[in-house]
């Protein structure tokens, strides 16, 4: 989506709307792209070659989430909770995303 110069040089970044996935209670972060025509879809996965940052832009509490692609061991989607967090065994237990909530001095890195 962008190509930002920062102090550190320029950086690839895809911006990404996460949707709340409501029997759940988180958002979703997807870490792919999808185009699709009349006969299939085409998903592509981001990868560190080509994109440096992720950036997930959350409705519910008007925030951005800016995670560097060398911090993510998930390749398909990173679930962010934003209004509490899980609970229980048998819940997805997120990685800690706070530290990348609107922390812009992350593409100075």
């Amino acid at each position: 989506d962008f190509i930002i110069e920062t102090k550190k040089g320029f950086k690839r970044i895809q911006v990404k709307y996460m949707s709340k996935r409501k029997d759940r209670g988180y958002f979703v972060l997807p870490l792919r792209s999808v185009t699709s025509n009349k006969n299939k879809n085409n998903i592509r996965y981001y990868n560190k070659k080509e994109v440096d940052f992720i950036i997930g832009y959350c409705i519910k509490n008007n925030s951005l989430y800016i995670l560097p692609m060398k911090d993510l061991k998930i390749k398909t989607e990173i679930h962010i909770w934003v209004d509490r967090k899980p609970k229980g065994r048998n819940q997805f237990k997120s990685p800690d995303t706070n530290k990348y909530k609107n922390n812009w001095e992350l593409l100075n890195k």
